[in-house]
């Protein structure tokens, strides 16, 4: 066992040698930290890392076992202080990364399925959650109780705009709406083009939306025109996330992660 400090200066990952690196099973959501990139694999399951170097490493593995922490892992984000956060259904709860799953949420009942995950620049903490009625929760920073921030149902990925806006893409009929810090709500895409959008990232002045069905990734620029931009070399993209000038993305059937261009080439990122 090897103790490395990555992240931050305080954060100790425990990196574990594993028969499952470079064998994905189902990677379904992804999150960028510097060079590194944070892979949460709901199958396997639980929360792994890649390096610069294309390189794995597990931060934690977690039990088939049903209400064990990662257990059911479907999102990952990373806090602007460098916290890494997953959320997990099968517990119903967000847990803090550290050497051990640390539970944030301290209510009685968690959040239902927390599907989509994202922080704004004040480090308050928004969860898309898809149980019945669907709605989207807020942990302000320093908190841990959620509070309802809008009911929404349907959300399939969630990300800050450059403006602070929370977009959030659905599969629902009104596919990508937008929320203001106040709670009010603009409707972007009146009309769903998607087949079936799994995940939204914003790089500069666009949008990337990830359509598991379609098989593509979306780009949106400032004109809100949905334009299938990368449509070739992935079979189920999923989680997004940007990496420098490049989008990247989960392909839970491929059981790989890919890198694409500002050409919309996609390449499968060799793992370690």
């Amino acid at each position: 066992m090897l103790k490395i400090k990555s992240f931050s200066a305080v954060f100790v990952l425990l990196v574990l040698p594993s028969p499952l690196l470079g064998q994905l099973k189902y990677p379904i959501d992804l999150a960028v930290h510097g060079d590194d990139v944070l892979i949460v694999d709901r199958n396997l399951p639980g929360l792994f890392r890649v390096d610069g170097g294309a390189n794995q490493s597990v931060v934690y593995q977690g039990s088939k076992k049903f209400r064990t922490p990662l257990n059911a892992a479907r999102c990952v984000a990373v806090a602007p202080n460098g916290d890494i956060f997953v959320g997990d259904s099968s517990t119903r709860q967000i847990y803090r990364m550290g050497e051990t799953p640390e539970k944030l949420l301290t209510n009685s009942i968690g959040i239902g399925i927390p599907y989509a995950m994202a922080f704004n620049k004040a480090g308050d903490l928004f969860i898309a959650d898809l149980e019945a009625p669907g709605q989207i929760h807020r942990v302000k920073k320093g908190q841990t109780i959620p509070e309802s921030f809008a009911l929404q149902a349907g959300i399939r990925g969630l990300a800050f705009d450059k403006a602070g806006d929370l977009l959030a893409v659905t599969g629902l009929d009104e596919a990508l709406i937008k929320f203001k810090m106040d709670g009010s709500r603009e409707v972007i895409l009146a009309k769903r083009p998607f087949d079936f959008p799994n995940g939204i990232a914003v790089l500069g002045e666009d949008m990337f939306i990830s359509d598991s069905y379609k098989k593509c990734v979306w780009k949106i620029g400032p004109d809100k025109n949905p334009l299938a931009w990368c449509t070739q070399g992935l079979s189920y993209p999923g989680g997004i996330a940007v990496k420098g000038d490049q989008i990247w993305v989960t392909d839970a059937k491929a059981k790989k992660i890919f890198s694409i261009a500002a050409d919309g080439t996609a390449k499968e990122v060799k793992l370690q």
